[in-house]
């Protein structure tokens, strides 16, 4: 992906190329699963799920379809220590019930609580990055919204001892362009980002497209001579998204020139 990336913007410098934050949010999921616990899990899912004696004895009890991990499908993680979760009590009856038919290894784990705490303990942390990762495949998130999710995960003290992990997948998500979408947005304005990032976005502007930098300080600066100032009142701000806004801009600035041209059309 990365290599495909750097292809396309030697051939063409002013395409806007970015990796999937989906993609590398779900790679998150994984790096911060424990896989001394994991897999332990995953051989209790896998055996109710692919035996066929005990996965019937498990829908008598109406149980949940035991979930496995899929690196193709998006949150798999999360689904399968939600249905491992919510089998339990019913694979502890099974074991207690059909005790000499169950694979021993497999009932000395159904039997260690420990592993069991753990779950608990390590979907409560996936729930977090799980909502993250639906709210960046939501149709209408936009690259300043992604932003935002993935500092709402970098500064989350539940998710602490993992935030390395999740820097090191923001930067690979996360490029120049949206930092710049995220300063742009009335809503956010670059709030959450620190100063590197801010001259990032700057520099990547100022580099690719420096015929738009006095409207990105016209912005900075709410130029009542190029942006109405009720654009960034409290109330608009917070039931106008940042496209309509600048689509607003746009059909504004069509009636005067105050602004670089295609800037607006540029930032919405």
């Amino acid at each position: 992906m990365s290599k495909m990336r750097k292809l396309l913007q030697a051939e063409a410098p002013k395409l806007i190329t970015f990796g999937c934050s989906a993609h590398f949010l779900n790679l998150v999921e994984k790096d911060v699963s424990p896989k001394s616990i994991v897999k332990h899990i995953i051989a209790i899912q896998k055996y109710f799920r692919n035996h066929h004696q005990p996965h019937g004895w498990l829908l008598e009890k109406g149980g949940l379809m035991p979930q496995l991990p899929n690196d193709t499908r998006w949150n798999s993680q999360l689904d399968c220590l939600q249905t491992y979760i919510s089998n339990h009590s019913l694979y502890v009856d099974i074991r207690d019930e059909h005790m000499e038919s169950i694979d021993p290894s497999i009932g000395s784990l159904i039997d260690n609580l420990s592993i069991q705490r753990e779950a608990i303990n390590l979907y409560a942390q996936l729930k977090i990055v799980g909502v993250a990762l639906d709210k960046l495949q939501a149709d209408d998130t936009t690259l300043s919204e992604a932003v935002e999710i993935w500092q709402s995960l970098i500064h989350n003290e539940k998710l602490a001892l993992y935030k390395d992990d999740i820097l090191k997948r923001f930067k690979k998500a996360i490029v120049p362009c949206h930092f710049l979408a995220n300063l742009t947005d009335p809503k956010y304005e670059g709030r959450t980002l620190d100063r590197s990032q801010e001259e990032e976005a700057e520099e990547w502007l100022n580099e690719v497209y420096p015929e738009f930098m006095p409207g990105y300080y016209a912005f900075k600066l709410k130029d009542a001579n190029c942006f109405p100032t009720y654009l960034f009142n409290d109330s608009v701000k917070s039931t106008t998204s940042a496209t309509n806004l600048w689509r607003i801009i746009e059909m504004k600035e069509s009636k005067s020139s105050k602004l670089p041209a295609n800037f607006a059309k540029f930032s919405k």
